[in-house]
């Protein structure tokens, strides 16, 4: 958490001063989810499926997100520089089509949205919708700021005061709900240690910080998806588990402004 401490602690104290998000829940997230890579990514080739099933047809929908939903992305998430643009077919939320009529563009638009990026471990389809891009993701001080909003918007969706439920917001993160199993049983534990960590390197002097935090194993491994057994589609996660290197594939998104219900 040291490390953390020093390179994040003020975009950290910048993305949460206006919430009631806490900054030591924000740096323990960060050390669960990358270890605190700004440049951390992990491909999902799941993930990539499922969107790709959406685009063809053979799936009406991937965790509340609808072909219109991705080809507006395209549009407005994941344009190419204007000298690099290909002539796009132009669809409804009732038109699929064949893979090999996307673009190059659009194949990796769709390849970025199944990614997870940066210091939490963001999706990229997280930002459907919204005026942002991957480079946002990579933005440390962008990241934590959206990274807090997604936050807020979990705290509306389940009534979690963001200030003190820091369990069932460990959970939410890495399960998609309160109260839900995470892959690696120690994910809360070792978030939970990792806030207490923080809050005294906080508080400690400066001499005292590296020490206090020896005992911390921060992990930075990019973990691959998996989905779990008992769940054909499982409830929406945005977080990795970076200690047991699983993932769900998620059953909704948190959709821009909204509470994040589930699409019809």
């Amino acid at each position: 958490m040291s490390r953390i401490h020093t390179q994040w602690s003020a975009d950290i104290i910048i993305a949460t001063h206006a919430s009631s998000v806490s900054p030591a829940f924000l740096a323990a997230l960060t050390a669960n989810e990358s270890g605190g890579d700004p440049a951390a990514r992990a491909f999902e080739p799941e993930v990539y499926r499922s969107l790709r099933a959406v685009i063809t047809g053979e799936a009406p929908s991937y965790g509340g997100i609808v072909a219109q939903d991705l080809f507006s992305a395209f549009a407005e998430n994941f344009r190419p520089p204007t000298h690099a643009r290909e002539e796009a077919p132009q669809a409804t939320a009732e038109i699929r089509l064949p893979l090999h009529t996307l673009t190059a563009g659009q194949e990796d638009a769709l390849k970025q949205m199944a990614t997870s990026w940066g210091l939490t471990q963001i999706m990229g389809y997280q930002i459907l919708g919204r005026k942002k891009t991957v480079q946002d993701l990579l933005n440390p001080l962008l990241h934590f700021q959206y990274a807090v909003s997604l936050l807020e918007e979990l705290g509306r969706r389940f009534a979690l005061d963001l200030s003190n439920d820091f369990t069932s917001l460990f959970q939410c993160w890495n399960s998609g709900h309160p109260g839900g199993k995470t892959f690696d049983p120690q994910y809360v534990p070792r978030g939970m240690q990792r806030m207490t960590l923080y809050e005294e390197l906080e508080s400690a002097p400066t001499s005292l910080s590296a020490d206090r935090s020896n005992g911390d194993n921060e992990s930075s491994s990019h973990p691959v998806l998996a989905t779990p057994a008992d769940a054909k589609q499982p409830d929406f996660r945005i977080g990795r588990d970076a200690a047991d290197g699983l993932r769900s594939s998620p059953a909704n998104y948190l959709k821009p402004g909204g509470s994040g219900e589930r699409s019809a």
